[in-house]
């Protein structure tokens, strides 16, 4: 069975920002938890790619093959295909790229 993919990666980091938003608003020691009808051909996506983006944020370097063996260790059938990996690319991209246009109107406006 074919796991579909969210239609932008941009709306989709969007919302895992807005979910990490809520949690720190809310209660810093609170956990999140991520279901879908499997535990995993779903979530493991939503997982991975939060995952990727904190790590983006804190270190400014990832490994999506690493974030998602991570994941797979407790979660098998997450990221099951070759579209779900490429998002996870793709929202990375997604996120430098914005990262970049703040980078290069706030070097614009020093100047």
């Amino acid at each position: 069975m074919e796991e579909p993919i969210p239609n932008s990666p941009s709306e989709f980091r969007r919302f895992i920002d807005e979910v990490d938003a809520i949690s720190t608003s809310t209660n810093s020691d609170k956990r999140i938890i991520v279901h879908c009808w499997d535990g995993e051909s779903q979530c493991g996506l939503f997982c991975v790619v939060a995952s990727l983006l904190q790590k983006m944020k804190m270190e400014e370097e990832v490994s999506v093959v690493n974030a998602v063996r991570m994941v797979q260790t407790r979660r098998k059938g997450a990221i099951p295909n070759l579209e779900q990996f490429q998002f996870c690319h793709d929202c990375v991209l997604d996120y430098v790229q914005s990262v970049n246009i703040y980078a290069n109107v706030a070097a614009d406006l020093s100047d």
